[in-house]
């Protein structure tokens, strides 16, 4: 009878507690409203151009399939269908086929028939490694920041498939250039179709149906880019992170309050233990007791203090794009983001991502800092990726959730 007794006071306790997040979390969402942030890579808003394309009968009739597998690398099999009157060249279906970060690696290309005047049009496949996590959106952001060339259509399909439409001026000559990225784990694919702008009307249904036909044909949705590394809260929680992130932490007095700070030095500061070394980005990470804490409220509260104290404070907040995964043991999971008032000028340019979640008889809290994504869109898209992804991974142990 009395171990009933205790099985009940503990799950009503676990009861009030969810009850108390959904009441304080409720009372938050009153206190403004979620803003659209402008695209840290520029204005790609403009939707791709639409026009009736050919039956799919008729489109097939006019092309070839083909299918390659560079030897060794099934995450990279694809498929694409091209003119059938164009030529094909540097098979990667036999011989070494390999990828470094940064550079890429060509898998395919095609060109059509001589033209009588002008330059041909031509298509290539092409893959790299990434250093690190992004969604096919962030890295071609990133892309055509850095080439400055003119947009005239994007389009999100999902996190791991982009397209772009541009202009491109090359030796004097203007192209209109359709892409498609593609991510699977650590591999990034993009499919370019590039044709003289002055065949643009005669030719961009068949560019466009040709980009359509662009396939990964091995895609995987639980490929990581990064070599991982764990960490355990005592018997508490186990965090998952990327080795290309500093774990800091104190060693922990008890299993009523512990805290760890994942951080992302800039490569010249990688190692550095002084504490006074620049840092691109940093995630925090509070697990409180719900014994030994005051109330949720209260410990909320304190957080917010712990801001205060270092001068900083919730500017307007921003909008978090994309659904955040947790781990199922979470009874509660509630995410916010904002800009960072920072009264000594030293943060004005970051947001603040901030999370609290439940699972047993703790809280968590979960805080990442990062400069803007109108201020550093690389930056920001790295650190935001990997909030997420440590978000995913991190678990509640058995035995802390025993209770629920």
């Amino acid at each position: 009878m009395a171990q009933k007794q205790e099985f009940f006071k503990l799950n009503m306790m676990t009861a009030r507690k969810i009850i108390t997040v959904l009441l304080v979390c409720l009372s938050l969402s009153l206190t403004g409203v979620q803003t659209h942030a402008a695209e840290g890579g520029g204005d790609y808003t403009k939707p791709m151009p639409s026009f009736e394309l050919l039956p799919v009968a008729e489109f097939e009739a006019q092309t070839v399939l083909l299918v390659e597998e560079p030897k060794g690398n099934e995450n990279l099999k694809f498929e694409i269908r091209y003119p059938k009157d164009w030529s094909v060249s540097n098979s990667v279906s036999e011989g070494n086929f390999s990828l470094a970060p940064r550079i890429f690696n060509e898998m395919a290309r095609f060109y059509s028939p001589p033209r009588v005047t002008g330059p041909r049009s031509q298509m290539e496949i092409k893959a790299m490694k990434l250093d690190f996590a992004l969604t096919a959106e962030q890295w071609l952001l990133q892309y055509l920041k850095a080439e400055g060339s003119t947009v005239e259509g994007f389009r999100v399909h999902s996190e791991s498939r982009a397209e772009v439409m541009r202009v491109l001026l090359e030796r004097g000559q203007s192209y209109a250039v359709r892409s498609v990225v593609e991510v699977n784990g650590a591999n990034l694919v993009v499919a370019e179709y590039k044709l003289p702008i002055e065949n643009w009307n005669d030719e961009k249904i068949l560019q466009a149906q040709v980009m359509d036909s662009f396939k990964l044909l091995n895609k995987k949705d639980d490929l990581l880019v990064e070599e991982m590394k764990a960490f355990d809260f005592l018997d508490i929680a186990k965090l998952t992170y990327p080795s290309s992130w500093d774990i800091r932490f104190t060693p922990f007095r008890s299993v009523d309050v512990m805290e760890a700070s994942l951080v992302n030095f800039p490569v010249q500061f990688k190692g550095d233990t002084s504490g006074n070394a620049a840092v691109d980005g940093k995630i925090d990470f509070k697990i409180v007791s719900a014994y030994a804490a005051e109330s949720l409220e209260a410990e909320i509260k304190a957080y917010e203090a712990g801001l205060q104290e270092r001068g900083l404070s919730y500017g307007e907040p921003v909008e978090i794009e994309d659904y955040i995964a947790v781990d199922e043991f979470f009874e509660f999971a509630r995410f916010k983001a904002y800009k960072i008032n920072d009264q000594n000028d030293r943060l004005s340019n970051y947001e603040i991502w901030t999370s609290l979640l439940s699972a047993g008889d703790y809280f968590y809290f979960v805080t990442l800092y990062t400069p803007s994504r109108e201020e550093d869109y690389a930056l920001w898209s790295r650190n935001t990726e990997t909030f997420k992804l440590v978000m995913k991974m991190l678990k509640p142990t058995v035995d802390s959730i025993a209770a629920k």
